[in-house]
């Protein structure tokens, strides 16, 4: 059976990783506020999601890729209000808060539903490629799901701030 994922997000930098997902042979689910956007990946295979809940229930992963925390926060409670799930996981692209990340891990996690956070380094045209850097957060086992949707070579480290442990990989080379 083919993975899926979803994009919460198709534009600048979520649009041009939808389509490579979809080169990769991903079965692709996108949402956006733009119509024109989701059309866009429409149009080279993704299949429209009319509302976030069908996220959550068609697909093993979701990537956000939106314009700020407020954005991420209401579409994740969105996507956690139902009560049936595939989705094994959310992966946040979007530039957050810290403590936002980790209210929306908290919450994510009491519906069985992985939450992780990722700092992007690179543009468009490398996001097309799949070439992009990923700084990723969160739990050990957490960064260690994400290895299916992560295709990586990665450079894991253990660290620990302010005597809380976490993880930080650096990612990069055809990320999804």
């Amino acid at each position: 059976m083919t993975s899926s994922v979803a994009f919460v997000g198709v534009g600048a930098m979520g649009g041009p990783l939808a389509e490579h997902v979809l080169e990769q042979g991903w079965q692709v689910y996108v949402y956006d506020a733009d119509p024109a956007r989701v059309e866009a990946v429409v149009a080279v295979g993704g299949e429209e999601l009319v509302d976030l809940g069908m996220a959550r229930d068609k697909a093993d992963w979701i990537v956000l890729s939106l314009p700020g925390p407020s954005e991420v926060t209401a579409t994740v409670r969105e996507i956690l209000a139902g009560s049936g799930t595939t989705a094994r996981g959310i992966l946040d692209l979007t530039s957050s808060e810290p403590s936002t990340s980790r209210a929306l891990h908290e919450q994510a996690q009491m519906c069985s539903i992985r939450y992780l956070d990722a700092g992007v380094l690179g543009n468009p045209p490398l996001a097309r490629t799949g070439s992009l850097i990923l700084l990723l957060g969160g739990r050990e086992q957490d960064l260690e799901a994400y290895w299916e949707v992560l295709d990586v070579e990665a450079y894991s480290k253990r660290c620990r701030l302010n005597s809380s442990p976490m993880i930080t990989a650096m990612v990069s080379e055809n990320v999804l």
